[in-house]
């Protein structure tokens, strides 16, 4: 079982449907991380898969930064 799974399982069994979970992602985009671009994008799209099967309200904050700038791209947007 993955960790995201595991996690999923824990929160499913603990959370009563009318709770609302926040998430906030923060995505690395400086060069650096080029390497694990491929990797990032499947892990984060499988985790909101995950997210998307949760029981209750699911809100996202995904923030975005390289080297120039820091961006919040969504606050606390249902899934």
């Amino acid at each position: 079982m993955s960790d995201t799974d595991q996690i999923s399982k824990i929160l499913q069994d603990t959370t009563p449907a009318t709770t609302t979970i926040l998430v906030s992602m923060v995505l690395d985009e400086t060069g650096s991380m080029e390497v694990c671009k491929d990797a990032t994008i499947g892990g984060f799209n499988e985790y909101l898969s995950t997210l998307r099967q949760m029981v209750g309200q699911v809100l996202v904050t995904l923030t975005k930064f390289n080297s120039d700038k820091t961006e919040v791209v969504y606050t606390a947007c249902p899934i």
